[in-house]
């Protein structure tokens, strides 16, 4: 009895357990399906209808608000880099391609531009946000959130999402970037400010603390900065566009670099080098040479007198005194003067005098 009941256990359980594991295989293997599917399928962007937007916001004078706000900071960035940049690669550009992508128009140039794959999204009836979509397993980068209003209309731009437009350095300090754009009659430009606003130039980055546009006013176009070198302030910087004339860029320096030295600086270090100058002594002075006579050109000399014609007559020259002991000489008769004393007749001259006297005594009258 026992034996049979067994039996009978095994035969009703036996299929209900296969049954079970054939489910869960099958169950398993699905589930393995649609998560390789899952993972194999790209992310796709999210593209808003242009119906579910407002479709107010789509005119074709706010189109051209936008383009013409990406021209003009295409004139400043060419001012700046002094290199133009392409179509559309400014802050507005690239809000301008996602509205038209949005609208479903063809985007062009497509090969100068990062990503190039936009959605927005609408807040409210006069707030938007745009995305542009750069990688597929990574949620959306947010480029610009948009507050649209009767007179003005407010961009916040993410610096960190522009490195294409703004470089690398720059969009890594600069965070945010702050539009504010005065409009009339629905979409006309009137003028346009930004604050925060950082882009880099060679190897440094200018941080600018106004950008400002006046349409048919003086200046044209005022931008105002400093040029930062290691990320510290380097010198103040300058742009100033009149709607006639020359347009002023202006650099100046705040610290001098390490190889270069201001005028100050070279005065003292030319002041260690020399030695004050020390008094003279009069022997140490050197001796002034007399200045030689100028040449004299022999046709600016006087004529020399003729020679004499007539012979002159012969005249003896006087015999010189000898080279003794003084003879005195005898005065002529009544030119005696009182204090001359006449020689005694006894005086007799030494023996030497008279061995070195003449033979015979010259009387000169």
């Amino acid at each position: 009895m026992t034996n049979t009941f067994v039996y009978h256990f095994v035969r009703l359980i036996t299929p209900l357990f296969l049954l079970f594991l054939v489910s869960i295989c099958v169950c398993d293997t699905h589930a393995r399906v649609v998560v390789e599917e899952k993972v194999k399928q790209p992310a796709r962007v999210k593209k808003v209808d242009a119906a579910a937007l407002s479709a107010a916001f789509f005119t074709r004078k706010k189109m051209d608000l936008i383009k013409e706000l990406d021209e003009v900071m295409r004139e400043m960035i060419w001012l700046i880099r002094s290199q133009r940049p392409s179509a559309n690669k400014t802050l507005f550009g690239k809000v301008y391609r996602a509205f038209q992508q949005a609208k479903g128009g063809k985007l062009t140039e497509k090969n100068k531009h990062s990503c190039d794959q936009y959605s927005v999204e609408k807040i409210s009836e006069y707030q938007y946000r745009v995305y542009e979509h750069c990688q597929k397993h990574r949620s959306p980068d947010l480029l610009a959130k948009l507050d649209w209003s009767q007179r003005q209309v407010d961009f916040q731009f993410q610096g960190q999402n522009y490195a294409d437009v703004l470089g690398l350095a720059a969009s890594l300090v600069a965070p945010t970037i702050d539009c504010k754009v005065t409009i009339e009659d629905e979409a006309k430009l009137v003028a346009f400010q930004c604050a925060g606003f950082r882009i880099t130039r060679l190897d440094h980055v200018i941080r600018f603390e106004s950008l400002v546009y006046k349409k048919g006013k003086e200046p044209l176009m005022w931008l105002k900065g400093e040029v930062l070198k290691n990320l510290l302030p380097y010198s103040d910087y300058t742009i100033r566009v009149p709607l006639v004339g020359k347009v002023q860029i202006v650099e100046k320096k705040k610290v001098p670099d390490a190889d270069e030295t201001t005028p100050e600086q070279n005065a003292r270090e030319k002041a260690k080098v020399q030695p004050a100058p020390q008094a003279m002594s009069p022997s140490a002075r050197p001796i002034e040479q007399p200045m030689p006579p100028a040449p004299v050109d022999p046709r600016e000399l006087p004529p020399m007198s003729p020679l004499p014609t007539q012979p002159q007559p012969f005249r003896p020259m006087p015999t010189p005194l000898p080279l003794g002991p003084s003879v005195p000489l005898v005065p002529e008769e009544g030119n005696q003067s009182p204090s001359s004393s006449p020689v005694p007749a006894d005086t007799t001259p030494p023996a030497e005098m008279m061995q070195n006297a003449p033979p015979e005594m010259i009387e000169i009258k």
